[in-house]
């Protein structure tokens, strides 16, 4: 299976961790933040405000880049969270497992009702598989990390042994559940949908499993060799199965175009999956309505003012004449400026009192809202930014020069995040939403210098010149506030900072600081 581990590795913790800023690829960073339905008064219960500092250099300002441009460069994903189910309750007589729920529909199931509701178990079944084989495995890599001697190692090659037995149990139980379905003439409608999620399972185990192993031979300790041979032994069991079912998902080294079609059938496969998790979305722009009445109004008033004046200082005149002419003109030109500046003042206005948009959270099988979402962005001057946070951001200074530092632009954004009770009483196993917000720093970087530089340098050990090769690289500063309130209903204030740096081609990294 060809694949790139390092950006495996770092996908797979970027996809755990929640509150930290990522590297999404080179343009994008990403952010998860995870809600719990809390009943208020209307307040939004999760607040998040990002604020960016951006180098002045870039030329990044509220006349070159515009919140049109900003929204456009941003993506949030709104789904349930994968419900919190371990293998051994998965495996288990728990009520909460898919397994076992779809086990009882199929021995209740009129066929003449359809399949949705085993459908929805069989999908919700291949996501949390997927969930906790990934836990596990950033668990055991963590662990890995920290270990330092052969008692620690010894531990850790037991929970090796132990998670993988309870990958061969989700095994043999999807080997059970693939029996009970096609044997039985009333399921073979099932039948596609059961081999879509049967390859699905079976590249993720394949995936997670081939992650695990590079940790573990990365260590270089003999104690974890019975755990080497069997990974290694399940994940080529895993490819062999994947073979001899004809799925699409083969990768092979020596076949750049079949690992290509791998890949692509694995994007559709997480899509067919993760559906039972999404939620439907209705974006509006609350405050359009206001500026297209404050266009009207200013549009009347101006021409109201402008036909008043005429009468008034028209009338003693000549409609023909020269002086009616030139009086005409001026006054023209003082309704239409009255119109552009009330229009302004409308605009102005209803950025102040509306949100740039309103996001409607909603059951895909509903039109009922179960959250809702408002998002504001501008750029503030730094009389504008709130103490504390500027306070960090002088913390954060270091070596830069203060009259540089205040120079830069600042962009903010912030998210008021509300949802509702009622997300919960579709199914009580899906209770947590997680909000993946992408921006794409692309258009931030179109004036950056080259990403290389070269600059002269006189060696003083050989008395030469040469030429060094420099990377010229930008730093934009982030700061993340997040205000929510607990299960306790009390207010809680967190504040993270991390330092993005970027050249010409993208991003390079992020520390958090």
């Amino acid at each position: 299976m060809a694949i790139n581990l390092h950006k495996t590795m770092s996908d797979l913790f970027e996809d755990f961790t929640l509150g930290e800023v990522h590297i999404r690829d080179k343009y994008q960073f990403e952010l998860k933040s995870e809600y719990l339905p809390v009943q208020t008064k209307g307040e939004p219960s999760y607040t998040t405000e990002l604020y960016l500092f951006i180098p002045a250099s870039l030329q990044v300002n509220k006349d070159t880049y515009t919140k049109n441009q900003f929204y456009r460069d941003q993506t949030s994903l709104i789904r349930y969270k994968t419900p919190l189910i371990s293998l051994d309750r998965l495996l288990s007589e728990e009520t909460e497992s898919p397994l076992q729920t779809l086990k009882k529909q199929l021995n209740e199931m009129d066929p003449s009702q359809g399949f949705r509701e085993e459908l929805y178990e069989l999908k919700l079944f291949a996501n949390v598989v997927r969930s906790r084989i990934r836990d596990r495995v950033v668990h055991v890599i963590e662990q890995l990390s920290l270990a330092d001697n052969r008692l620690h190692y010894q531990l850790l090659h037991t929970k090796i042994l132990h998670f993988l037995d309870k990958v061969k149990g989700v095994r043999v139980a999807k080997k059970e559940l693939e029996r009970e379905i096609l044997s039985h003439p009333n399921y073979h409608p099932l039948k596609k949908d059961w081999e879509n999620i049967d390859e699905f399972i079976s590249v993720t185990i394949q995936h997670y499993l081939t992650v695990l192993l590079d940790a573990v031979r990365k260590s270089k300790e003999k104690i974890f060799q019975e755990a080497d041979t069997l990974l290694a032994k399940l994940i080529i069991e895993e490819d062999i199965y994947r073979r001899e079912k004809q799925y699409s998902t083969i990768f092979s080294s020596s076949n750049p175009e079949m690992t290509s079609k791998a890949i692509w059938r694995l994007g559709e496969l997480n899509k067919y999956v993760f559906e039972v998790l999404f939620l439907n979305i209705k974006r509006n722009e609350p405050k359009a309505r206001f500026q297209e009445l404050g266009a009207m109004v200013a549009a009347g008033l101006a021409m109201g003012v402008y036909a008043g004046l005429l009468a008034w200082q028209g009338s003693p005149l000549v409609i023909n004449s020269a002086t009616f002419i030139v009086l005409s003109v001026i006054l023209y030109i003082l309704k239409d400026r009255l119109k552009e500046g009330m229009k302004s003042l409308s605009t102005h206005l209803a950025s102040r009192l509306y949100p740039d948009y309103t996001t409607d959270i909603r059951l895909p099988d509903s039109e009922k809202a179960i959250g809702k979402v408002s998002e504001f962005s501008s750029f503030l001057d730094r009389n504008q930014v709130a103490p504390d946070i500027l306070k960090l951001r002088d913390r954060l200074a270091k070596d830069e020069l203060e009259d540089v530092r205040l120079l830069e632009k600042i962009l903010y954004f912030r998210k008021d995040v509300e949802i509702f009770p009622e997300a919960v009483k579709r199914d009580r196993r899906l209770r947590r939403v997680n909000d993946l917000f992408r921006f794409n720093l692309s258009q931030f970087l179109i004036k950056a210098s080259n990403a290389e530089e070269d600059y002269p340098y006189l060696n003083p050990m050989t008395g030469e010149l040469e030429i060094l090769s420099c990377s010229k690289i930008y730093q934009i500063h982030l700061i993340l506030k997040k205000t929510y309130l607990t299960r306790a209903r009390k207010k809680r204030i967190d504040v993270d900072t991390f330092r993005l740096t970027v050249d010409k081609e993208g991003i390079r990294r992020i520390e958090r600081l």
